[in-house]
């Protein structure tokens, strides 16, 4: 049996299409990222696990696929027309189901972020 929950259509539309459509803000795609993948994301790795979200939503709602490819009109000005047309779509909540080992990439978070600068950039601090 699968896991699911559901959120507000708008957080979890922030959480796969990398767009802050939400008005509850950045918390919003970290409670769905967080529930999807079952950890504590920091925020260095919400790229990542975005892109491995949005590719599992998608071969779970074949609609979103169009969803996401309209995400990069969005902009400051029209992004509350978007926020109508996908409540429209796709209603006021979405049943999210947590990700398996075949759909994400558990990474330690701090090894990810030494992986994201170069050995001369980065600084080790030690009590």
């Amino acid at each position: 049996m699968t896991d699911t929950k559901d959120f507000p259509t708008l957080d979890a539309l922030s959480a796969i299409t990398g767009v802050l459509v939400t008005p509850r803000g950045i918390g919003a795609v970290y409670e769905v990222l967080d529930f999807m993948t079952g950890e504590g994301l920091f925020t260095h790795q919400l790229p990542r696990v975005g892109r491995e979200a949005q590719s599992f939503m998608v071969k779970r709602i074949p609609a979103l696929a169009a969803t996401c490819e309209e995400a990069k009109q969005v902009t400051r000005e029209n992004y509350r027309d978007w926020q109508t047309v996908w409540l429209a779509r796709h209603g006021e909540t979405m049943t999210v189901a947590r990700m398996g080992i075949e759909d994400h990439e558990p990474i330690d978070a701090f090894s990810e972020l030494a992986e994201m600068f170069p050995p001369e950039r980065r600084v080790i601090v030690t009590r």
